[in-house]
């Protein structure tokens, strides 16, 4: 799978539905996110983005310890390793952005999305890359791409539910990736025996195996 290219096509099918009428009419209201407005979901995905492109390019070497990207999302939701002051950091900064309005904030996510697609051209997936100040863990850009995916493909999905769009149209790639990537994150979080169990043998399956975000 290329990677890149499957990033590339998540950010357009994001931008598409963020640059759409609907989200525009729907700025101001809330959206399938407890506490979030359309707006801030989108400002969210933009305010990553901006890190992301800090992250790809932030010279090396890096000396955190390193982590796959199963484990590190394996502590996004409340668990091992959560930070709440983190995340209600996050919350803040993206309704903050979302005031400046619609069209604003999509031309924002416009070229900070283009400016992390060329960073990626050609990049050398396997070198590290520190996740700071999100995380003290460093990851290969390549699972770090693969945490990108994800972050569009999921939002995409919030951002249609919060509109009334039924189906986002996900890329195949990108939802191959994402789907790939949380197997991952749930067997992370959970343990083998309990993902098999939540997939197959729901009686048997421990609480709080899925959702795995």
């Amino acid at each position: 799978m290329n990677l890149a290219q499957a990033l590339s096509d998540a950010m357009a099918c994001f931008c598409a539905l963020a640059r759409s009428e609907s989200v525009g009419e729907c700025w101001d209201r809330d959206s399938a996110l407890e506490g979030l407005s359309v707006g801030a979901v989108v400002s969210h995905v933009c305010i990553q983005t901006g890190w992301s492109e800090t992250v790809v390019t932030r010279p090396g070497p890096v000396d955190h310890p390193v982590v796959t990207a199963g484990i590190w999302f394996a502590d996004v939701r409340p668990g091992p390793g959560y930070d709440p002051d983190v995340h209600q950091g996050v919350v803040q900064q993206s309704v903050q952005l979302a005031t400046r309005g619609h069209q604003s904030v999509t031309d924002k996510l416009d070229r900070v999305t283009g400016r992390l697609r060329d960073r990626l051209t050609g990049a050398e997936l396997d070198r590290l890359v520190g996740l700071e100040p999100v995380d003290q863990h460093a990851v290969t850009l390549r699972d770090f791409v693969r945490t990108r995916i994800v972050e569009f493909v999921v939002h995409a999905d919030d951002l249609a539910a919060s509109v009334g769009v039924a189906d986002p149209a996900i890329p195949a790639a990108a939802m191959d990736a994402t789907l790939e990537l949380l197997l991952e994150v749930g067997r992370a979080r959970s343990g083998d025996l309990a993902v098999l169990r939540a997939f197959a043998r729901g009686e048997r399956a421990p609480d709080g195996v899925v959702p795995v975000l």
